[in-house]
C-alpha cells in the first residue's frame, strides 16, 4: 500500500502507534481542541465553520463518497482558514483525547470516561456528509486503541506547539 500509494494517508494505525510516531518525530498528536480550531476557526472573521471551507457542504472540497482514499492534499479547495488540508473526508484522525463531555456541558453518555478515545474528521466512504462536519467527534473503543488492534479508516496528523522553539525552523522549510 505505501509503496504503491506514497501520497495516500497513513491509516490502520492504533492510537498508541500514532502517538509513538509523533513522539519519535519530535511532535505530538493534536488535542481535540487544537484539531477543531485548525479545522474550523477563521481567525480573521472570528467565525467557526461547520466544514473546514465554510458552512455549506460541497463534494468538491473533500474526499467523500469515493471508492478509496485520495492522495493527501488532493482537495485543496477544502482547506480550512488556517490552511489545514484533509480535515474532512479521506481518513478519520486520532486526537489526544478521551471521549468525555466538553467543559461546562451537561451531556451524558455511557461511553464517556477514560475508556474510549476520540477520532475527528471523516473518511472517504462515510455514509453521510454530516460525518465530515468539524463538530463531529466519534469515540473509539479501547480494543482499537491498543497497538495490536487497528482500524483501517483511522490515521493521524502530527502537531507542534506554537511556542515550540523549533517552529520557526519548521516553517522556514
Amino acid at each position: 500500500y505505501l509503496t504503491e500509494r506514497p501520497n495516500a494517508p497513513v491509516v490502520g494505525v492504533s492510537f498508541e502507534d500514532a502517538k509513538a510516531y509523533a513522539t519519535w518525530t519530535g511532535k505530538r498528536l493534536p488535542t481535540e481542541a487544537e484539531w477543531e480550531k485548525a479545522a474550523s476557526w477563521d481567525e480573521t472573521t472570528k467565525t467557526k465553520y461547520e466544514y473546514p471551507w465554510g458552512n455549506s457542504f460541497s463534494n468538491a472540497n473533500a474526499a467523500f463518497g469515493i471508492a478509496e482514499f485520495a492522495d493527501v492534499g488532493k482537495y485543496s479547495s477544502g482547506a480550512s482558514p488556517s490552511g489545514a488540508l484533509d480535515m474532512a473526508g479521506n481518513a478519520f484522525e486520532w486526537v489526544d483525547a478521551f471521549f468525555k463531555p466538553y467543559p461546562n456541558s451537561t451531556a451524558k453518555d455511557e461511553n464517556f470516561g477514560d475508556k474510549n478515545r476520540v477520532v475527528r474528521g471523516g473518511y472517504f466512504n462515510s455514509p453521510q456528509n454530516d460525518r465530515l462536519k468539524t463538530t463531529k467527534r466519534i469515540w473509539v473503543p479501547m480494543e482499537f486503541v491498543l497497538s495490536d488492534q487497528k482500524d483501517s479508516y483511522i490515521g493521524f496528523r502530527c502537531a507542534i506547539s506554537a511556542d515550540d522553539s523549533r517552529l520557526k525552523e519548521i516553517l522556514s522549510k
